[in-house]
């Protein structure tokens, strides 16, 4: 007698269960204990799907933070940005989450619901590890760590999740992992925590002959004959890492996060219809470049990955948005708002004053008060004005006015595992350092970077990720996810002053790239513009691209990106094309941060005004496309001799960056007519000139206590490059 779908993804569990993953207890929920609950949740027609996983709690442990959020956050998106119906979101998190609960979900809420057609999303954020298939430990499979009883003693492997996608009868799936199996220990290291465990799971050895009955290359195979091989992938499936790598979770302020999540839940918020999966893979692959060392993959028909949506599914608005409303107080005019589309370092720099508007028609303006997490308090800027027009939970918010105090500074953590004396004695050297405005724990607040000491082989970001080299063993610099900065690490016997006064112009130029970043709104800018940074052998045809949302596509492009960051193998040059979409002309400038760490700036010709000395704008006319280096100048910098990651910031505004020009005047001498990229000696009065003509250009009166920053008048894209 045959086995149906539903039978087949009992027994998969079954076989499961026979060899010992099963053994649970707990707070659990059976399969017939929810199978009621399941079937309310059928009854919807809905044509979109999710099943959303996030485990935090292990047995008795919060091993993680983050994975509740990555939840909400997922959830949010799908409602307020895909328009999805709530009751077709299914949540299973901690004591909920156990191997029995997903299995039973998936053949009784997925499977009687999932058409030919429709789009499904399936998402687990938690620990991940290996199994052994068989005596020879050669022989792993990765292994998704689920709740019930110890840490290590339930879990899904990875076929067997694949086999239970393809069990559904669409193949527009998603399936996010934001999990890794190297078997690293998952204690704080920094502000991050790994999504992996180093404890051993348990042997797995597949001894029930199981039959598949799925039509196709399937049929009549055993299960044991299936595990360990590269099954088909339905639809796409978007891991965390790559095989070997560490996926993290980072403590931001107000929350923890899947790296990986947050950053494609960000670059999800920020989408403009049409955008295809592949390009919002690529944003927020980039966006994680820094941080760690993870670089997350795709994997899935070629066609799909090429071509498919986001989710399979488009937005509900064509423009993206930074978030929405969550609660409304008409009595005081105030609203709370939920931002996960605003750029990370925008919004734990955002000041009081920085504005958010409703869409057209009858946008209504509302100004922040107070921030906590992902959470703003916020009011309207008119109180008085369209009174009728209604404010309503779920309305999305786009940012219209970006308030920077002119006191940032950087906060710098110090890593728990240092001794009460070395932490003393750093607090008090910090303090000479006007630069860090804040020294914590790390752990206990959101930082800019991490100080420490390298007593174990770490990954550099000079490295190629992989490459193992010996390195200085003594106090340096570290980013939120325990990677090195370039050329911050001392010697072993270094005292912990001396390092911090070593460091003191670092921290320069840490804060000035902290600054840039602040000023990153692709998203939200309205201004036509469309960037790309490639290598410039035509042989290598490598290619990364960015546009703002005032760049109006009217179809998915062709991509040919590389996955995240772009690729440049040493001693190649990368170049660049500005294109101004726009009916204004559009002023240019160009900063960035070498491989080696140390910062750069664009220099143009000096001005011919003999009465003060300037640079010259650099000028994109209205539907003109900008190269940089054009193949018959003298531009020099634009080739890579140092491995590492990169980026470099393209600024475009409506008004000359005079200030800008005047400060880069005085780095070189007059008579210096070659346009190129010159290392920035002193980076904090760059940018605070760069803040102040972007200020300027947005039509505000100076003031000695912020820059405000008008989304209509700047638009600043970020790109990520590795050399090789």
């Amino acid at each position: 007698m045959g086995l149906d779908r539903r039978t087949f993804l009992q027994g998969a569990g079954l076989a499961f269960l026979a060899t010992g993953m099963g053994a649970g207890g707990g707070d659990r929920l059976t399969p017939l204990g929810i199978a009621s609950h399941f079937q309310a949740l059928a009854q919807s027609k809905g044509r979109k799907l999710a099943l959303l996983v996030g485990i935090n709690r292990y047995g008795t442990q919060n091993i993680l933070q983050g994975c509740g959020t990555d939840v909400e956050l997922q959830q949010e998106l799908l409602i307020h940005r895909f328009g999805f119906n709530p009751q077709d979101i299914l949540v299973l998190t901690d004591a909920k989450a156990t191997r029995d609960n997903i299995e039973a979900a998936f053949a009784e809420f997925l499977l009687p619901q999932a058409k030919a057609g429709d789009s499904v999303l399936f998402h687990f954020s938690g620990c991940g590890g290996k199994v052994e298939l068989s005596p020879s430990e050669a022989n792993l499979a990765n292994c998704l760590l689920t709740a019930g009883g110890k840490l290590g003693e339930e879990g899904i492997l990875e076929e067997i999740l694949i086999l239970w996608g393809r069990s559904l009868a669409t193949t527009n799936l998603t399936m996010v992992l934001d999990t890794s199996y190297v078997g690293k220990e998952n204690n704080p290291q920094g502000n991050s925590r790994s999504r992996s465990t180093s404890q051993a799971v348990v042997k797995f050895t597949p001894q029930t002959a199981l039959t598949l009955l799925e039509t196709g290359t399937e049929k009549g195979k055993t299960l044991d004959r299936l595990l360990g091989q590269n099954l088909k992938i339905p639809g796409i499936l978007l891991q965390a890492a790559r095989e070997g790598e560490s996926a993290i979770e980072v403590a931001w302020d107000g929350f923890s996060a899947g790296l990986f999540t947050y950053s494609l839940v960000q670059a999800l918020w920020q989408a403009t219809s049409p955008m295809t999966l592949q390009t919002v893979f690529n944003r927020s692959a980039s966006q994680m470049q820094g941080i760690g060392t993870q670089r997350p993959q795709k994997l899935g028909s070629q066609s799909q990955e090429a071509t498919a949506l986001a989710y399979f599914s488009q937005p509900e608005s064509p423009l993206g948005s930074e978030g929405f409303i969550t609660t409304v107080d008409s009595q005081n005019n105030a609203v709370s708002l939920h931002l996960p589309g605003l750029p990370i370092v925008a919004l734990q720099n955002d000041g009081v004053n920085s504005q958010f508007v409703t869409p057209e028609p009858g946008a209504i303006a509302l100004k922040v008060i107070s921030r906590s997490g992902l959470t703003v308090k916020a009011e309207r800027v008119n109180k008085l004005e369209n009174p009728k027009n209604s404010l309503f939970p779920g309305q999305p918010v786009e940012e219209s006015l970006r308030v920077l105090s002119r006191k940032i500074g950087l906060i710098v953590a110090l890593d728990a595992k240092l001794s009460r004396i070395e932490r003393v004695d750093a607090t008090s050297a910090f303090g000479n350092i006007s630069t860090v405005s804040a020294v914590v724990t790390a752990g206990e607040k959101a930082a800019d970077c991490l100080f420490s000491r390298a007593n174990s082989p770490l990954s550099l970001v000079a490295d190629t990720l992989n490459a193992k080299q010996s390195f200085p063993q003594g106090y340096g610099l570290f980013s939120s996810g325990y990677v090195s900065l370039p050329n911050t690490l001392g010697k072993s016997d270094e005292a912990i002053k001396a390092a911090v006064e070593r460091l003191a112009p670092k921290f320069n130029t840490l804060l000035a790239v902290k600054l840039w970043q602040a000023i990153v709104n692709e998203a939200s800018s309205q201004l036509a513009v469309k960037a790309s940074l490639q290598v410039l052998n035509p042989q290598l045809s490598r290619r990364i691209e960015g546009r703002t949302r005032g760049f109006v596509v009217q179809k998915p492009a062709n991509n040919r990106f590389e996955e995240g960051l772009l690729t440049v193998p040493l001693g190649e040059s990368i170049e660049f094309e500005i294109e101004n979409g726009g009916d204004r002309p559009l002023y240019f400038a160009l900063l960035g941060i070498q491989t080696n760490g140390n910062p750069l700036v664009f220099y143009s010709s000096p001005s011919l005004d003999t009465k003060e000395i300037k640079l010259q704008n650099i000028i994109i006319e209205p539907g003109s496309v900008l190269q940089l280096p054009k193949l018959a100048s003298t531009l020099n910098g634009f080739t890579v001799t140092t491995p590492g990651i990169g980026e470099m910031i393209v600024i475009c505004s409506r008004s000359p960056f005079d200030n800008l020009g005047k400060f880069l005047a005085t780095l070189t001498t007059p008579n210096d007519k070659n346009n190129r990229l010159i290392g920035a000696t002193q980076p904090m009065e760059v940018t605070r000139a760069l803040l102040q003509d972007l200020h300027n250009a947005s039509g505000f009166a100076p003031s000695d206590d912020n820059y405000k920053l008008d989304v209509k008048t700047w638009a600043a894209l970020r790109f990520v490059y590795r050399v090789v």
